[in-house]
């Protein structure tokens, strides 16, 4: 807030800011397009780029809001990420790229939750890997939603975490 009030930087919501062009190490845009067409021109190396990238920051992040949560006397549940590893309309996501990402995000939020003594709701395991509760892999329909919310409030229930 103090960069954006000094005018170092641009605010999130400004319009300039959001008819800025991707910085030239932004590299989704052009790793969609590459595993996307048969033919591929410069090669993105996305395995390389996310051996070389560990998520450290995402880590760090998620400890901190673990942390100033359970300061402020919040009980806290981490749960991991459900996909849909083969959706018809978004292959992308059956790359060995996207499910390394997948992977190694819910096991560092696994680990957060160990390391922090945050409750574990493995989600990603429990929820069905149905194409009908998926509306592009990632995003659930309404009735993957429903399901969704039914399994959180039984985990929630299930390991009294309502406030009595």
């Amino acid at each position: 807030m103090i960069a954006i009030r000094l005018g170092l930087v641009q605010s999130l919501g400004s319009l300039q800011r959001t008819m800025d062009p991707l910085p030239d190490t932004y590299v989704l845009g052009k790793y969609l397009k590459q595993i996307s067409s048969e033919t591929s021109g410069a090669s993105i190396d996305a395995g390389k780029l996310l051996a070389q990238n560990e998520p450290f920051y995402f880590k760090r992040n998620i400890k901190n809001i673990v942390h100033i949560a359970k300061a402020n006397g919040i009980e806290v549940i981490i749960a991991t990420m459900a996909y849909l590893p083969h959706a018809e309309d978004n292959p992308s996501l059956g790359s060995r790229e996207y499910l390394t990402g997948f992977e190694e995000m819910n096991s560092v939020l696994s680990a957060v939750a160990n390391e922090t003594g945050a409750h574990l709701f493995d989600f990603a395991n429990a929820f069905p890997k149905d194409p009908k509760y998926f509306s592009d892999g990632v995003h659930m329909t309404a009735e993957g939603v429903r399901l969704k919310s039914s399994m959180f409030a039984e985990y929630i229930l299930e390991n009294s975490l309502l406030p009595q």
